[in-house]
């Protein structure tokens, strides 16, 4: 498997025999945090499931597992997980299962879970490894230095976001969008709105968030060159959507752009 960057990570890992009983990996969405997983998978020959974070899921473990399965159990975004599952997980891992070992990625995790762990914090990639990795690829070179240039700075998202079919449309709508952001009109909130589909199919890319993050990122850009200051508190607004995005829950997202752009109806 290519690994992008992680060479402190890598330096880490380097005297490991095996996987630890217990591992936490940690960092920001599209780090590569479920990728690093499975490389580490590949390195010592375990196998690798993906488990959903319900406390029965866990509390089962116990029951299922085949001693020395050589499986390693991963619980993603496991930060988000109800305190019920954080303390099922904290008392397997008193007794770790036998020739198998878990994982748990995300943010920080509760410190009783963290002092009984191997944690490993992912790594910002520098301008050298995403360009390495950019030419390795197979993505629209034009494309992806759009994206960089937005602050998109893992190999997740720019692969992710790189191949969507329509990324060159999106990232030009969302570029108009700023341009004239303090001058729409209901017409131009109206052509925003219904530009994208009303609902989220789960396992798919959502558009609606990926136009709001890349506005996102040029209001942010906007803003540090001291431009929009005056607007911040208004523009909170695009970031709070973009926030409600990311949790993958299936608003109508037609409405919710409206009533956001709606609500910058501020200027005139």
């Amino acid at each position: 498997m290519y690994l992008v960057g992680q060479t402190k990570n890598l330096d880490l890992i380097k005297n490991w025999t095996t996987m630890p009983s217990f591992l936490i990996v940690q960092g920001n969405n599209d780090m590569g945090k479920t990728y690093f997983i499975k490389y580490l998978c590949k390195k010592y020959g375990l196998g690798y499931m993906l488990l959903d974070n319900k406390v029965d899921t866990i509390r089962k473990l116990v029951s299922t597992t085949k001693p020395n399965g050589n499986i390693v159990y991963h619980f993603k975004d496991f930060h988000l997980a109800s305190l019920g599952a954080k303390n099922a997980l904290l008392k397997i891992t008193e007794e770790p299962l036998q020739g198998n070992y878990i994982a748990i990625s995300g943010l920080k995790q509760i410190d009783t879970l963290e002092s009984r762990a191997r944690i490993l914090k992912m790594q910002p990639y520098s301008d050298k490894e995403l360009h390495d990795f950019i030419d390795k690829s197979s993505l629209d070179k034009n494309i992806v230095e759009r994206l960089l240039k937005y602050n998109f700075r893992t190999p997740s998202t720019l692969l992710k976001y790189g191949s969507l079919e329509d990324i060159d449309d999106i990232l030009s709508f969302a570029e108009y969008t700023v341009t004239d952001i303090l001058h729409l009109n209901q017409t131009d909130i109206n052509k925003i709105a219904s530009k994208f589909d009303r609902s989220y199919e789960k396992g798919k890319i959502d558009k609606a968030l990926v136009f709001v993050e890349i506005l996102c990122n040029l209001l942010e850009s906007q803003m540090l060159k001291k431009n929009y200051l005056s607007f911040a508190e208004e523009f909170n607004v695009l970031f709070q959507v973009k926030h409600m995005l990311s949790q993958g829950v299936n608003f109508n997202r037609r409405l919710l752009l409206q009533s956001a752009f709606e609500s910058l109806l501020f200027k005139g």
